[in-house]
């Protein structure tokens, strides 16, 4: 049976390190019939054509901030009749993309998204949600799929991050649209799609780790910078939905709540530092409300399917374990596996009870750092005696269910 073919999209901007990365990550997906549409910024398309992946990816120079742009422009260039989105700062499980396109053999599926954990590689950062129409969202956590018929059902934003649509519901409905710069675009688009006949599915096993690099909005350590663009999008989204001003503020709280208040609270913010974003999203807002509608067509790829790999299917996950002082003998033999094509884990750890975290080699594998007696998942205890064997067989059934 032939696989269907995709189109991987990444829009990037500022983060070459991190799209070299993405770009590595892919290599190892089971599914192999895919090509890869990256837009970017000058230091991105720089960094792509120095390295090995030049001539393997389909390369769009693109430099303007604007998320919504960008991958339009992707989408046009895409080849395939299921196109998929990965953020530049995601690194994608190695059954990602065979999770994340299979439920499109059911023909009345337009759309679907999957789950991202967070920085720590463990804990979940983003588990379904579905928007109600003032544009705030209700958090899901499905262990198995969830089907979203349209029309019956609550709306599934499908998240920008880790997401895939046909192409053809896409070109109905316009792709993205260009107001919305940052922020709500995937709930504009879904909100749209929503208004076609068919159905979008949560699939809790098609997963990403979201990093969250820094951009134009926040620093490394993930403190806003900037909220301009947040309110310029909360701005459109009020006047493109004749949303009342009492629903935006109340919107308005909850994100201040939820993302300005804990930093306050750690210091990472200064009183002064939270008064000037409070002003930017303020003027923002305005900004967003003096936007007019833009009607965007999808133009056809013209460029033919370009796939990215002709490698066979990568071996199933391989664990190197070991202990912290052994780290560098323990890479270099997870460096030599991953030359041949296997998915590679390296398990990094130390007598201690030290918290764990999963990470992305740019090499080229996986690495799970942390005690032996220590947490790697919100269940466990705070301390547990068992030995090195114990704990790595553990880990490794846990990582089975995206690295088999």
């Amino acid at each position: 049976m032939t696989e269907t073919a995709a189109s991987v999209i990444i829009a990037s901007r500022h983060r070459p390190r991190d799209l070299l990365k993405c770009l590595k990550a892919l290599e190892f997906q089971h599914h192999r019939n895919f090509e890869v549409v990256v837009v970017s910024d000058p230091s991105g398309c720089a960094a792509i054509k120095d390295s090995t992946f030049s001539g393997r990816v389909k390369l769009i120079p693109f430099d303007e901030p604007n998320i919504s742009r960008a991958r339009n422009t992707g989408l046009e260039r895409a080849a395939a009749d299921i196109v998929a989105f990965i953020d530049d700062d995601a690194i994608a499980e190695p059954t990602w993309l065979i999770r994340l396109i299979a439920p499109f053999e059911d023909q009345t599926v337009l759309g679907t998204t999957g789950y991202a954990r967070g920085r720590n590689g463990i804990s979940y950062r983003w588990t379904g949600e579905y928007i109600q129409p003032n544009g705030d969202v209700v958090p899901r956590n499905p262990a198995a799929p969830e089907r979203y018929v349209h029309g019956a059902d609550p709306v599934l934003m499908a998240i920008g991050m880790n997401c895939a649509f046909r192409a053809s519901a896409l070109s109905k409905v316009g792709g993205y649209d260009p107001n919305f710069h940052y922020g709500l675009d995937d709930a504009d688009l879904s909100m749209r799609l929503a208004e076609l006949e068919g159905a979008t599915i949560l699939v809790p096993l098609a997963q990403v780790q979201h990093i969250s690099g820094p951009n134009e909005t926040r620093s490394t350590a993930q403190v806003p910078t900037s909220m301009i663009e947040h309110g310029a999008s909360f701005g459109w989204w009020s006047k493109k939905y004749d949303r009342s001003l009492d629903e935006f503020y109340a919107i308005a709280k909850k994100l201040w709540r939820d993302s300005i208040d804990p930093r306050l609270v750690r210091g990472d913010l200064e009183p002064k530092s939270a008064r000037q974003l409070a002003e930017g999203f303020a003027e923002g807002f305005k900004i967003g409300q003096s936007r007019t509608r833009i009607e965007h067509r999808l133009e056809p790829a013209q460029a033919p399917f370009l796939r990215y790999s002709e490698k066979l299917k990568p071996n199933n996950l391989k664990v190197v374990p070991g202990y912290v002082w052994n780290r560098q003998d323990l890479y270099q033999r997870a460096r030599d596996l991953a030359r041949q094509n296997t998915v590679v884990t390296v398990m990094s750890m130390s007598p201690t009870s030290l918290f764990h975290r999963r990470f992305f080699h740019e090499d080229g594998f996986w690495v799970q750092s942390g005690g032996i007696y220590g947490k790697s998942d919100r269940k466990d205890p705070l301390f547990k005696w068992q030995t090195l064997a114990e704990r790595v067989q553990r880990e490794a059934v846990a990582l089975s269910v995206t690295r088999p």
